[in-house]
């Protein structure tokens, strides 16, 4: 949107040039005179700024919602039916299944060390009692 073509311009500039030239008190005048018209146009600037770039910034954050809640339910569907669904397709092996039992004995095993010898009443005995075996 051009209110004033590039010639005129070119005059008008040249005609504020020359009438700085012929009055410097003036000029000086005008300078300081036109500073808080030019602060209240930078607050209104603003306020109109920061009112479109709210409004922006909602309609960007409602399509982000919409966006965010559709790939969760898209993530959740995959995380929940994807494997399964490769391995039925046979793009994938099926894992094959774990022996626990020797884990879980493992695990039992320890477990029952820890309590035998760090039980607060006799474990200090025990470990003791142990060290003169190992010794």
């Amino acid at each position: 949107m051009r209110l004033v073509n590039t010639p005129t311009k070119g005059k008008l500039v040249r005609t504020a040039a020359k009438t700085a030239g012929k009055h410097p008190n003036a000029t000086w005048t005008g300078v300081r005179r036109s500073a808080p018209a030019a602060r209240l146009a930078f607050k209104l600037g603003r306020s109109m700024y920061q009112r479109r770039t709210r409004r922006r910034m909602q309609r960007i954050g409602a399509t982000a919602r919409t966006t965010g809640e559709w790939l969760a339910a898209t993530g959740e569907l995959l995380a929940t039916y994807g494997p399964q669904a490769a391995q039925e397709l046979g793009l994938v092996e099926a894992p094959k299944p774990k022996r626990t039992a020797p884990r879980f004995v493992a695990g039992v095993a320890v477990g029952a060390g820890v309590v035998y010898f760090f039980e607060p009443e006799r474990g200090r005995v025990r470990r003791e009692k142990l060290l003169e075996l190992v010794a």
